[in-house]
């Protein structure tokens, strides 16, 4: 699937030569799109045009507001002509302008800043400045951890706005100990057992973390942080299927940025047979080989896994051991090499970055899934 056809939508004829007139007038000649999201018009003089195609939410043929769809051909027609067949008119949202819509002051040592910008996000300036400071984005939220010995109050800077940031009228959570959370569900024989904590990981001794499958066996275990989310981290031991496993984290196993460390915590893991899960092989082809792609496994909106293909025309992607379930995948072409789909910007003449969708059969348990996708 490439995209949705979108109807209702305004295709849209003016001269060339009137810089801004989607912006100022009413287009010369107008049509509209039917529910497969094709259009025509006839009878046109023979001249040169642009075209434009625009969602018009307050229907007065004019790109004028914020939530309004728009997209735009590159090359300009001649009427003059016959036209059979003109390339797709991708419609996109406007960027966004760059604020901060929140600064929410968790507790002394952690603020949360949502901003509503396009990717990549600016990082805003604090005034006054912390030193210290680890950051981590979570959507349209900066999660920004500092020094707990200090109740922060100051600014938040983001271009020419700045917001105020009042100290946070909880307690500190400097004196309590490491929670960690296990995130993980079934977990597949040869998986990673993933935990989690609210403050990022600063440092792991795997030495006082162990594996015990019964009342008396304790068996070492391998701990890896997170690449992307700096509060996680992964356990990986010689599970036992079908059965509870048991993760002992002993004090000082987990350092977190504040220099907290955990008390004595025991977690089960559930093991499920291998029978259980399925596989998933990718394979997408019509790739330009200069170019950067993203590929997005997704179940819903929640995204499993992001793979990057690059320098190649065509690769051929494993995803082992998955619960059985809907999955989608979403191809990107980063053309800005972000890692991330940006829309367009008509002001500076840009697309935005082409995408695909392809929607595989559900995948179900014990089964080997192949999936065939070509970009187009």
């Amino acid at each position: 699937m490439v995209g949705n056809a979108a109807d209702d939508v305004w295709v849209m004829l003016d001269h060339v030569g009137e810089d801004s007139v989607v912006y100022k007038r009413k287009p010369d000649y107008i049509g509209r799109s039917n529910e497969s999201g094709a259009w025509s018009m006839s009878f046109l003089p023979a001249d040169s045009f642009e075209v434009y195609a625009l969602k018009d939410d307050n229907a007065n043929f004019l790109y004028d507001q914020d939530t309004e769809l728009f997209g735009w051909l590159e090359e300009n027609i001649y009427t003059g002509d016959q036209i059979a067949q003109l390339p797709p008119i991708m419609i996109f949202p406007r960027e966004g302008r760059v604020i901060v819509k929140e600064v929410i002051h968790v507790v002394p040592g952690w603020m949360k800043i949502v901003m509503d910008a396009p990717f990549p996000k600016p990082l805003p300036v604090l005034l006054p400045a912390i030193d210290t400071s680890v950051y981590l984005w979570d959507k349209d939220t900066l999660n920004l951890w500092y020094s707990p010995d200090r109740n922060y109050s100051g600014y938040v800077v983001l271009e020419n706005d700045s917001t105020i940031v009042k100290q946070s009228g909880e307690p500190s959570m400097i004196t309590q100990p490491i929670l960690i959370k296990p995130v993980s569900g079934r977990l597949h024989p040869g998986g990673k057992a993933v935990f989690t904590l609210n403050v990022p990981v600063a440092s792991i001794d795997a030495s006082q973390i162990f594996f015990q499958p019964d009342s008396i066996t304790r068996l070492p275990v391998v701990a890896e942080r997170d690449s992307y989310d700096l509060r996680k981290f992964s356990i990986t031991a010689p599970w036992i299927t079908e059965s509870r496993n048991s993760i002992v984290f002993l004090p000082g196993a987990i350092t977190d940025v504040w220099g907290r460390v955990n008390d004595t915590v025991r977690h089960s893991v559930v093991v499920s047979n291998a029978e259980q899960f399925g596989d998933l092989f990718m394979s997408i082809d019509g790739l330009d080989s200069t170019r950067q792609y993203i590929l997005l496994l997704k179940e819903g909106e929640q995204i499993i896994d992001t793979f990057v293909v690059e320098g190649k025309s065509e690769s051929r992607i494993v995803k082992n051991g998955l619960i059985p379930a809907k999955y989608t995948i979403e191809v990107i072409e980063d053309v800005n090499r972000n890692g991330v789909w940006d829309t367009g910007n008509y002001e500076a003449r840009r697309q935005p970055e082409k995408k695909m969708i392809f929607s595989p059969e559900g995948l179900r348990a014990g089964w080997e899934q192949e999936v065939k996708m070509t970009w187009k």
